[in-house]
């Protein structure tokens, strides 16, 4: 440490050319968040761009789409709900419909 201390900067050593020496690289600051509007058009350019790559949606997507609406996902594939849940979806509900004799099995 002693020794780069006492030695001549690099700048001073024989056949050193100052015309070399770069200015030190400068970061721009980091860009302005965008505003709710602008991330809306990166958004709405970002869709248009996956459209055109793959295509508005066909009548397979559209079939896939209604077999999983009407015919649902086999029970098996999915996890159980927990009963707190349940009990906290059912609190939410009015107590006009809870007592309803037409919606008991459905609760």
């Amino acid at each position: 440490r002693l020794r780069s201390l006492t030695s001549p900067p690099v700048c001073l050593q024989r056949g050193y050319d100052l015309k070399d020496l770069k200015r030190p690289h400068r970061v721009p600051p980091p860009s302005r968040p965008l505003t709710p509007m602008q991330q809306f058009r990166v958004i709405q350019k970002q869709e248009v761009w996956i459209e055109e790559i793959n295509g508005e949606s066909g009548s397979v997507d559209l079939d896939r789409y209604y077999y999983y609406i009407t015919r649902g996902v086999p029970p098996d594939a999915l996890a159980p709900v927990p009963e707190e849940h349940v009990e906290r979806a059912k609190s939410r509900i009015p107590e006009l419909l809870r007592e309803n004799p037409d919606f008991e099995g459905l609760l």
